[in-house]
């Protein structure tokens, strides 16, 4: 036994100091020469050689030593999967020979783990919507593995580059990298996967929720610096609107300045919101002259469609309304070729009639002619028996002198007979009255006076007649009521007090005339109790004329 180990010994000496010894130490330098060359990260962990006989490497087969050195080379160059692989540990296998190192049967034990994925090439996402800067816009991805860097997560949109660069590296060297845990790297599982949601929706789904607790009561204390970055969810809700406008009432100036600079470039969106219009109201209303021209810089081309819309044009009239005339050409500016859509829609109509009030006098002329350019084929007569067009003609009619729009005056008074019994042109023809130069009232009074019965018992002429009567001068009034009291008219009379329209025409003579005129007036009805008594209507006219002899 000692004799075996004596010789083992002796062999081993003198392969210490052949020549093929030397060989395969320098082969095992230049291994390890190019391991340093593609930065592998730590030390292979080859185990020390024992001492073996070497007559085991001179038996061994060329081919078989090229072909463990093969496995090894492609091992150290592309490493299989850390899936695939066991754990890093040391080999307790043997080499066969001090020479030449032969891989054991698991040469993946010696190689280094594969690094996490965040060094692969970036996948391509699949977009389910449009990509880009759309808050509806979302990638699906991967939970990437944590970066041994820091403690925040790997995203993938930073890149390499931005990982790498980071400044902790240098501390942590790049073994860690590669002794990162197995699961790490293996394909997550479901629970794992989740949607990249653009940052506007993380941000509004967090504003959703601020909003929330505020409206139950868990937040208070709350100012416009606390909720800025979330004013824009505040402003669109019910309970977040008011709250905001109690809160900008008791603001300082800064915090004010601070949320308009927030919410400006939101007022379009927010002028057609149900509930987002109430804050534009109060920025206009509450702005400075800076602060009002840079909304309407923002809404600059806009404006038209504002005008239609039932919320915003409400916004425009509170801008027009706390404006001078100066803004209020600027907004009339914007939508002169289409003034008269204005005029004939539900909502752009109330716009057109703050612009005329607000307008200075010098401007009145090119809103007329706006007008009669943009008409396409309306008459005047036709825009006064619109339904919502009517208004904005009663505020040309109340505002603007009759001098500067003689063509219109002129249209409408040779068909006044036509305006007084129709359902929206009668206001037209009760404006020209009260408005009206003496001239222009006779014209009105001379063709009721044609026929007084007849208009007298119309549903909407019968209220011209009381409307003159109640604003009219006393000739006027004698004028209507001598009509009714002519002797050839008395049958009229009868009629008039038996109409369920014209016996309200008879009550506001009673009411409006005095003197000799009243007194006659009423003896007249007061005649009339033996035919009429039973007559319901006659019955108000006859108290009526009780109470007016007290």
């Amino acid at each position: 036994m000692h004799t075996d180990t004596a010789t083992c010994l002796k062999e081993f000496e003198d392969f210490l100091n052949s020549k093929q010894f030397e060989e395969g130490c320098y082969l095992i330098e230049e291994k390890k020469d190019e391991l340093s060359g593609i930065d592998c990260p730590f030390d292979l962990p080859i185990n020390d050689i024992q001492n073996l006989p070497s007559s085991h490497y001179d038996k061994m087969p060329a081919e078989e030593r090229d072909l463990s050195w093969g496995v090894f080379e492609r091992e150290l160059l592309h490493p299989m999967n850390a899936c695939d692989r066991t754990p890093c540990m040391h080999n307790n296998l043997v080499f066969s020979c001090c020479s030449t190192p032969i891989l054991p049967l698991c040469p993946q034990a010696i190689s280094p783990p594969v690094p996490p994925n965040i060094f692969a090439r970036e996948p391509t996402l699949p977009d389910f919507w449009v990509t880009g800067h759309s808050p509806t816009s979302f990638n699906t991805c991967w939970t990437p593995p944590i970066s041994p860097f820091s403690a925040e997560s790997v995203t993938l949109d930073k890149g390499l580059d931005s990982f790498l660069a980071n400044d902790n590296r240098q501390d942590l060297g790049l073994e860690k990298i590669f002794t990162l845990k197995n699961d790490a790297a293996q394909s997550p599982t479901k629970q794992e996967c989740h949607f990249a949601v653009g940052g506007q929706k993380l941000s509004k789904q967090k504003s959703a929720k601020l909003l929330e607790r505020c409206r139950n009561g868990k937040l208070e204390g709350l100012d416009l610096d606390n909720i800025k970055d979330n004013i824009f969810t505040f402003a669109t809700d019910q309970f977040g609107s008011r709250y905001i406008q109690q809160m900008y009432d008791s603001a300082s100036k800064e915090k004010k300045a601070s949320a308009f600079t927030c919410l400006l470039p939101h007022i379009f969106t927010l002028s057609c919101d149900p509930f987002g219009n109430y804050i534009v109201q109060k920025l206009f209303a509450s702005g400075d002259e800076l602060q009002r021209s840079q909304m309407l810089e923002v809404l600059h081309g806009q404006i038209l469609e504002l005008s239609l819309d039932a919320y915003g044009c409400r916004v425009m009239q509170k801008a027009l309304e706390t404006g001078d005339s100066e803004e209020a050409s600027y907004i009339a500016n914007e939508i002169k070729d289409d003034i008269v859509r204005c005029m004939m829609d539900q909502h752009g109509n109330h716009v057109i009639q703050r612009i005329i009030v607000r307008i200075s006098f010098n401007d009145y002329e090119t809103i007329l002619e706006r007008i009669e350019k943009n008409k396409n084929g309306l008459s005047y007569v036709d825009l006064s028996l619109h339904q919502y067009a009517c208004r904005v003609i009663q505020s040309i009619v109340k505002i603007m002198p009759s001098y500067l729009r003689p063509a219109m005056t002129e249209e409408l008074y040779n068909h006044i007979d036509c305006l007084i019994s129709h359902e929206y042109g009668n206001y037209v023809a009760q404006k020209m009255f009260v408005h009206g130069n003496f001239v222009e009232r006779r014209k009105i009074l001379k063709c009721f006076r044609n026929n007084l019965l007849f208009y007298s018992c119309n549903k909407y002429a019968s209220n011209v007649i009381e409307f003159c009567l109640k604003n009219g001068t006393e000739s006027e009034r004698k004028v209507l009521i001598d009509t009714i009291l002519n002797e050839s008219t008395e049958k009229g009379l009868r009629l008039m007090i038996a109409d369920q329209f014209g016996n309200y025409v008879i009550q506001q003579m009673i009411s409006s005339s005095c003197g000799k005129l009243r007194s006659r007036l009423i003896s007249t009805v007061m005649s009339l109790q033996n035919q009429l008594g039973n007559q319901s209507y006659y019955k108000n006219v006859y108290n009526k004329c009780t109470a007016s002899r007290k």
